[in-house]
Formats: C-alpha cells, sequence, structure tokens
C-alpha cells in the first residue's frame, strides 16, 4: 500500500527567493523512496497571514508572514508544478456574510483556484461553502476537522456537498463506526492530533483562533489563551510519547 499524506505548512522559510521547507522534505521524499516507506506528499496545507477567513492558528503580525500576492502566485504555481497540491485553510468559525467580500481572501482563492486538479479550500462555515460553491464551481471543497464530524451518519450527510471530509480524530481507529462511511476514498485521516480525546475545551480554542483572525490578530489570542488545556500535563512527557499513548494515533504499523 502506498499511503498519501497532506503535510502542514507551505509558508515557513517562504520568501527570499526560498522555498517553503516542506517542499524540500517531498522532494527527499520522492529522490529517496528506497530508504523510506512508500510515503507519497499528495498536498500542503496552510493559510497566509492577513486571511480573517483563517480559523486553524493565529500569526504573529511581523514580517516573517508577510505575503505579498505576487508572492502567493509563484508558491502556488511552484508547489504545483512539483505536482503537489495547496489546500488553503479557511476554516473561521464565526464568518458572516458581510466577511465574505473581503479584498484579500477574494484574491487568494482566485489564484488557489487556477489549479482545480490540484487545489482546494477546507472550509468550517456553510455561509463560506455556499458562496465558494456558486463563484467556483469546479473548485473541491473539503470539510475541516474543525467542525467535529463524529459518525458515520453525519459523514455520509456531508459527503452529500462536500468533495472530501477531515472526521473528528475522534473517529481513528473506530473501523466498526468506519466501515459504514459509504465514501471511504474521500475521507482524509489526521493521524497525528495532539489534542486529548476527553478535552472540552477544543471547540473554544478554535473560536478563540477565529475572533483573533476576525478582530485583532494575536493580541486577542494571548489574551485567553489559557484555558485549561488538558494536552499542558502531557508537556513533561513530549510530543512524541504523548501520540504512542494516544488511543487515536494512527501509527507506521497501521498504516504499512
Amino acid at each position: 500500500m502506498k499511503a498519501e499524506f497532506t503535510i502542514p505548512g507551505f509558508t515557513e522559510n517562504f520568501g527570499r527567493n526560498k522555498l517553503p521547507l516542506n517542499f524540500y522534505f517531498a522532494e527527499f521524499l520522492e529522490k529517496n523512496s528506497n530508504v523510506c516507506f512508500p510515503v507519497k506528499i499528495g498536498s500542503f496545507y496552510d493559510c497566509f497571514n492577513g486571511m480573517i477567513w483563517h480559523g486553524g492558528r493565529v500569526y504573529h503580525n511581523n514580517d516573517d508572514h508577510t505575503i505579498t500576492l505576487a508572492d502567493i502566485k509563484h508558491l502556488v504555481n511552484d508547489i504545483n508544478e512539483s505536482r503537489i497540491g495547496v489546500k488553503l485553510v479557511c476554516t473561521n468559525q464565526l464568518l458572516e456574510k458581510k466577511h465574505l467580500g473581503d479584498f484579500y481572501c477574494n484574491e487568494v482563492i482566485d489564484i488557489i483556484a487556477k489549479n482545480t486538479k490540484l487545489n482546494s479550500v477546507m472550509v468550517y462555515s456553510d455561509v463560506l461553502f455556499d458562496y465558494l460553491k456558486e463563484r467556483y464551481p469546479e473548485l473541491k471543497l473539503g470539510l475541516s476537522t474543525t467542525k467535529e464530524v463524529k459518525d458515520a451518519k453525519s459523514v455520509n450527510k456531508e459527503l452529500e456537498r462536500y468533495d472530501y471530509i477531515v472526521p473528528s480524530f475522534l473517529m481513528n481507529n473506530d473501523w466498526e463506526e468506519l466501515s459504514k462511511v459509504n465514501n471511504p476514498d474521500k475521507l482524509e485521516i489526521l493521524v497525528n492530533e495532539t489534542c486529548d480525546p476527553d478535552c472540552d475545551a477544543r471547540y473554544w480554542h478554535y473560536n478563540i483562533f477565529s475572533s483573533a483572525n476576525l478582530n485583532g490578530g494575536i493580541n486577542v489570542y494571548v489574551e485567553n489563551q489559557d484555558m485549561n488545556c488538558k494536552f499542558t500535563k502531557y508537556k513533561n512527557i513530549g510530543l512524541y510519547e504523548f501520540l504512542k499513548r494516544s488511543p487515536k494515533a494512527v501509527t507506521v504499523d497501521d498504516l504499512y
């Protein structure tokens, strides 16, 4: 079996005539397939600083993340020329119709939509889904894991609209429930989620990220970052050890 992966990050290290770090990682895997697991990097996911439609993280407002539209065109073109897709993360939970006219966000989508074979947009909001579906009927739209779709019945319903779904990681390794999905080839599994499966603050974390991107950037996030995150209890053992212990992590042995 040859697994195809989507890995995070296409803005890190970009600029000053340099490509993002993941570009070189994907290139290494392709050139050294004899020393690695049979891995294919199918796409990168990320968003750009300044996009109010973003909800998955909050960027610091500094020069390192300032990317012009010309930069974005160059970046997306270079990634696509390597047969790798760009998945633009537009998962803001708080979007309203008044936010859909944002100039910068629309310009970035125009760039992404130039290659509908490789590129797509991941969304959370029904408002944004309807807007993009009407303007770009050929552009693939995926439902983000932040929507917390947790069972096969809900997945099947959403797949009537979406081209693919990243369900809640709580479905990971629940083979009985996963077997009920009508179109499993349209599922993308989050294999290394670092959130505690029992966390009750997950929605509010993403809600804060969404608010910060709409209303003030990093300062809004900093003011609200102490939310009793359950992951803090694992900091002393490290991320790798946490993933080894998580019943929802998908390991190399699970894949190969």
